[in-house]
C-alpha cells in the first residue's frame, strides 16, 4: 500500500514535470517565431535603372559619389535581396552612414550603419552586415 502511494505521486510528479517543459518548449518557439519575422520587401519597387548616383555622405562632411552602374546594380541587389525586421523606437542605433540614391522621381535617403538600416522615418536590423559591401562599392 505505502509503495502504491509513493508510485502514484512519483507518477503525477513526472507528468507534471514533462507538460512543464513540454510549455516552455511552446513557449520558446513562438519566441522565436516572432523574432524571426523577417520582411524583404524593402526597396522591390526600385529599379537599377532609375538610380543615376549613390552619394555617399561620409562623417566628416565630404560627399563622395558612385555613378558606375555595375556598383550600382550590386548595392541595390545587396539592399533588395537583404532581410530586415523592425526595430522599435527604444531600440534605435545612431552613427549611421548616410546615402542618397539618386533618381529622376525622388532621392531616398537611407542610413546604413552595420546590421542596421534606416529608411522612411523606420530603422531595421538586417541578417548580415550591410555598410562593409555597401561602402567598399560606393567609395
Amino acid at each position: 500500500m505505502y509503495s502504491k502511494k509513493i508510485l502514484i505521486k512519483t507518477g503525477v510528479v513526472i507528468l507534471a514535470f514533462v507538460f512543464l517543459i513540454a510549455g516552455v518548449c511552446n513557449s520558446n518557439k513562438d519566441i522565436m517565431t516572432k523574432e524571426k519575422k523577417y520582411t524583404t520587401t524593402l526597396f522591390q519597387d526600385v529599379q537599377v535603372d532609375d538610380i543615376k548616383e549613390i552619394k555617399l555622405r561620409e562623417f566628416d562632411g565630404t560627399i563622395k559619389k558612385c555613378t558606375e552602374v555595375t556598383n550600382i546594380k550590386k548595392v541595390l541587389n545587396i539592399l533588395q535581396s537583404t532581410h530586415y525586421i523592425e526595430i522599435p523606437r527604444d531600440e534605435y542605433v545612431e552613427g549611421m552612414y548616410s546615402f542618397e540614391l539618386v533618381t529622376e522621381k525622388e532621392n531616398i535617403s537611407i542610413g546604413i550603419s552595420n546590421n542596421h538600416l534606416s529608411v522612411s522615418g523606420q530603422q531595421y536590423a538586417s541578417e548580415k552586415v550591410l555598410s562593409d559591401d555597401i561602402l567598399k562599392l560606393v567609395k
